[in-house]
């Protein structure tokens, strides 16, 4: 592994193209539990495409906002509620991607996926029911875009770190969240209990 002076990690190579060397699963303690057993974190049906969905830190905080389509929802928000609503906690989870298959690693833009008019046009469905290879992620994220990521093979729990939990009860919550704003603090709560001191934190700062 490569480090840079401040302690940060470089990216991994991708070919010619750069992926963070970390990416990020969120999921909830019962099912991390029941990783633990199974010895792997595996495939699952989420809306359109079998895989394990990832993000990486930096993007997912400082990307996953509202878009021109959504801005009367803070998308890191809609995500995690998405994940964890039935079991009223979250969890994270680091996985290096020097262990993940890179042909089996696919990515796709959020701001793409989430647009009214992903139907108008074949290539947006193509890009967001497929997905494009990992390389092409630094493309989207040089557009400024939120980036998500789907591993199509399982991954073994001995490579992953168990980053830490915030309990989170979204009915109540959802009572007490009035604005987009409110979302934003919520979301930055939730994130700042599972990464407390650790380096991630500083990511945190970008909500």
């Amino acid at each position: 592994m490569i480090r840079i002076d401040n302690g940060i990690i470089a990216p991994q190579r991708f070919g010619r193209h750069k992926i963070n060397r970390f990416l990020y699963h969120f999921t909830t303690k019962e099912k991390y539990d029941n990783m633990l057993k199974d010895g792997f974190i595996k495939q699952f049906d989420d809306f359109d495409m079998e895989g394990i969905y990832m993000v990486d830190l930096p993007n997912f905080t400082k990307r996953w906002r509202w878009l021109n389509d959504w801005k009367e929802h803070f998308l890191s928000f809609i995500m995690l509620k998405h994940v964890s609503y039935a079991a009223n906690n979250v969890v994270a989870l680091k996985i290096p991607t020097d262990k993940l298959d890179h042909n089996s690693l696919l990515t796709r833009s959020i701001n793409r996926c989430y647009s009214y008019n992903v139907l108008k046009r074949i290539d947006n469905l193509n890009h967001c029911v497929f997905g494009d290879e990992a390389r092409f992620s630094s493309l989207y994220k040089k557009r400024k875009e939120a980036v998500e990521y789907i591993y199509q093979n399982d991954i073994p729990i001995e490579d992953v770190e168990f980053v830490g939990k915030a309990d989170v009860n979204w009915k109540s919550a959802s009572k007490d969240i009035k604005s987009i704003n409110d979302e934003k603090n919520c979301i930055r709560s939730i994130l700042s209990c599972i990464f407390a001191n650790r380096p991630e934190m500083k990511n945190i700062e970008h909500l």
